[in-house]
């Protein structure tokens, strides 16, 4: 098995058939890695986080927990290793809340950016849906996006 990044570049499999067939598995990997960016920025959060929000922070970590642990399956099961450290976003996202922390509170005001960052989440469960031909998968990744809709909408409504 090799690290999905290194198969994809690989010029043995750069033929149409083989481009094709790994669209599903490059869409994959970015939703696992964007996902697991964000579950980044909520741990680190929610060690900023005010006491009354740390529930709400602590759903998302929950949620995002889970749905890295099938996207790394479902990578598995395409022959693809996942990268559970996410990208320099989580970097990023874990230096923009240190800094937040410092000059205003981690609470309620923070949910206009979650919803946001779940909302670009959520196009990516789309753009995975549409460019996997697997009807188990297909059927998981919209199980997956219709969970992170739902505690999004409850816990980061639109203002």
């Amino acid at each position: 098995m090799q690290p999905l990044h290194t198969a994809l570049r690989d010029p043995q499999t750069s033929g149409t058939d083989a481009a094709a067939e790994e669209a599903p598995a490059r869409a994959l990997a970015k939703l696992q890695t964007r996902t697991a960016d964000s579950l980044a920025g909520f741990r680190k959060m929610l060690e900023k986080a005010e006491p009354h929000f740390r529930p709400t922070v602590t759903a998302f970590i929950d949620l995002h927990e889970r749905q890295a642990d099938a996207l790394a399956r479902l990578l598995l099961e395409r022959g693809h290793e996942m990268d559970a450290d996410g990208s320099w976003m989580s970097t990023m996202q874990r230096a923009v809340i240190a800094v937040r922390s410092t000059v205003d509170d981690i609470d309620e005001g923070t949910l206009p950016q979650v919803r946001m960052g779940e909302l670009q989440i959520l196009a990516l469960y789309d753009d995975a849906i549409e460019e996997t031909r697997d009807a188990a998968q297909r059927g998981e990744l919209a199980r997956l996006r219709e969970d992170l809709r739902a505690l999004t909408d409850r816990l980061a409504p639109e203002s």
